[in-house]
């Protein structure tokens, strides 16, 4: 799909939600079917797009939650660490 107002070529299966909170809902969405794969990849492009959002800390947790989910606890733990790193607040 072409924008004009960024003048590139989006691919929609690729865009982010127009909002934190909207982004947030739709990656939730996918945590609670327990389509854990597709919840992290919708919860990362939360993170990039809002950096500094109050929902990409809540983002970065549910990032562990599904690593635990899948039992990649290592992982799991690194991403639990991130929020504390990066999100004190």
């Amino acid at each position: 799909m072409w924008t004009p107002e960024t003048n590139k070529w989006i691919n929609p299966r690729f865009a982010v939600k127009d909002t934190p909170k909207e982004q947030l809902d739709f990656a939730l969405e996918s945590y609670h079917e327990k389509d854990y794969k597709r919840a992290t990849q919708e919860l990362n492009k939360l993170i990039k797009s809002y950096p500094r959002a109050r929902e990409a800390a809540e983002a970065q947790f549910y990032i562990g939650a599904c690593l635990e989910e899948q039992e990649q606890f290592m992982l799991a733990y690194q991403a639990y660490q991130k929020v504390l790193e990066k999100y004190p607040f």
